[in-house]
């Protein structure tokens, strides 16, 4: 069985083009196929996978944070508008879920794009996590 969840806690904030969404924590990888330190996910096992992201934005800033399979073929994208209610000096984390067919060697990332502004925190809001639903 491979599934992981790993955790970014500083922020990033992306003014032109993309970048790849890189981690500080894993808090379990079994069969060591995340590597959260570059952010991306190499399958192992062939099947069915479901990934779920989500993110907490910055204050005023869209989001924009595409999941890739092998480079460049887009199979999710979580796009919002900036969040202005400043009501009660609440954040509202944004996530993102869809299910991959993978073969061995495929790869996963997360990439956020140009005005992407993520906040940091050292509560776990911007998790990556992922998990085989069905080898083939």
């Amino acid at each position: 069985m491979s599934s992981f969840t790993v955790i970014r806690t500083s922020e990033l904030h992306v003014t032109s083009g993309s970048d790849i969404i890189t981690y500080e924590t894993e808090e379990f990888d079994i069969n060591n196929d995340m590597d959260h330190e570059s952010g991306v996910f190499t399958c192992t096992i062939a099947g069915y996978y479901y990934f779920s992201f989500s993110f907490w934005p910055s204050m005023g800033y869209p989001v924009k944070i595409y999941l890739y399979q092998n480079v460049t073929n887009v199979k999710a994208r979580l796009i919002c508008a900036a969040d202005t209610d400043k009501s009660g000096g609440r954040y509202s984390t944004k996530t993102m879920g869809v299910t991959v067919h993978m073969q061995i060697g495929d790869a996963v990332h997360l990439r956020a794009h140009s005005e992407t502004n993520i906040a940091g925190s050292s509560y776990p809001h911007n998790i990556f996590t992922g998990f085989l639903v069905h080898a083939t």
